[in-house]
């Protein structure tokens, strides 16, 4: 008699939804108004009214279920870490490192969680390096090659003379290129003022 074949249980993975970004009226179209949500609550406003072209809105429908919610998208806890303390006691869990976090207890932070083996989503890597530029043409180098680099290129750049001191300098050399003072007033650009004498008949 032939064994049944074991029925294999169906395991169902859910993800979380997709919701759509919630934003003011008019985001897009106006440099003023930035991208942000506030509830529209004006007589005439077409948002408030459901007019399809103004975009979503939140409703209840677009919430996950209770399991799915404050997790992260691997399925693990997501803690908020503000201090070193923070990381006492935590295994099995991801760590988001709040934004008002400083560099330098950033780094204290990430040493501790390498070390305890846990994961952080907001990793910055070594803060000594800084990203130049946008997009895929961004460049990163380190902050004393940045300096040693600033102060070469002073070096090298030649310096520009001031508009004061074009002047001066070609008040100079015009007075160095002139003709020699004649005697008759060679003493009065030394201070000595000869009088013309004048003969008695």
């Amino acid at each position: 008699m032939m064994r049944p074949l074991p029925i294999k249980e169906k395991v169902m993975i859910m993800e979380k939804k997709n919701k759509p970004k919630f934003n003011v009226p008019n985001s897009g179209f106006f440099k003023g108004i930035k991208a942000r949500w506030r509830k529209p609550r004006g007589t005439h406003n077409k948002k408030r009214m459901h007019f399809q072209f103004m975009g979503a809105m939140p409703r209840i429908g677009y919430r996950n279920p209770p399991s799915m919610r404050d997790k992260h998208p691997s399925g693990m806890d997501e803690v908020l870490v503000n201090t070193v303390k923070d990381l006492d006691g935590l295994k099995g869990v991801v760590l988001r490192i709040a934004s008002q976090v400083g560099g330098r207890k950033r780094k204290i932070i990430e040493e501790r969680a390498r070390a305890m083996n846990l994961k952080v989503v907001n990793l910055r890597g070594n803060l000594e390096k800084k990203v130049f530029g946008k997009g895929k043409g961004a460049k990163t180098r380190d902050a004393g090659a940045r300096n040693a680099g600033s102060a070469g290129a002073q070096a090298a750049k030649p310096q520009i003379a001031k508009p004061h001191e074009v002047h001066s300098q070609a008040v100079h050399s015009q007075t160095a290129h002139a003709h020699p003072v004649s005697a008759k007033h060679a003493g009065q650009k030394s201070g000595k003022v000869e009088r013309p004498q004048f003969q008695k008949k």
